[in-house]
C-alpha cells in the first residue's frame, strides 16, 4: 500500500484533471450538452483510480485499478478530440491531449510495473507452496 502524493503518475493526472476542467468551462449546453459533464467525470476517474490502485493490498488489484485509469485517459481523449471535431473551438485543447496520452504512458508503465510484481510473488507462492507440500 503506497501514499499516492509518492506517485508522479498521480499527480500529473490531478493537473491534467484541472486542465480538463479549465478547457470544459467552454463548452456551452447548447454546443455538446453532455460532453462537459462526460470528459470532467473522466478525468476526474484518472486520478482517482491511481490512488485507489497503489492503495490496495495486493499487486493485481492495484494493477486492475491502474487499468481503470488507462480507460479513463482513453475517454477523455475521445471526448477531447469529439471537441475539437465539433468545432468547439476550446482553448488548449491540443496541449491536453498531450497531456492526457502523457499521463495514461506513465500510468501504462506503473501498471506494467505491479503486473510484474504480481507475477512474481505468485511464483515465488507456488513455490514455496511445492516445497512445503
Amino acid at each position: 500500500m503506497q501514499d499516492p502524493a509518492n506517485i508522479l503518475a498521480w499527480h500529473r493526472a490531478i493537473s491534467l484533471a484541472v486542465r480538463v476542467h479549465r478547457i470544459a468551462r467552454g463548452i456551452t449546453r447548447t454546443q455538446a450538452p453532455e460532453l462537459r459533464t462526460q470528459v470532467t467525470r473522466a478525468v476526474d476517474s484518472i486520478p482517482t483510480n491511481i490512488a485507489e490502485g497503489v492503495a490496495q493490498p495486493s499487486d493485481a488489484d492495484c494493477a486492475r485499478f491502474l487499468s481503470y485509469a488507462i480507460s479513463s485517459a482513453f475517454e477523455v481523449e475521445s471526448h477531447l478530440i469529439l471537441a475539437d471535431k465539433l468545432g468547439l473551438k476550446l482553448v488548449g485543447i491540443e496541449e491536453a491531449l498531450d497531456e492526457t496520452r502523457q499521463v495514461r504512458r506513465m500510468t501504462h508503465g506503473l501498471r506494467k510495473y505491479y503486473v510484474e510484481k504480481a507475477k512474481r510473488e505468485k511464483t515465488e507462492r507456488e513455490k514455496t507452496k511445492e516445497r512445503d507440500g
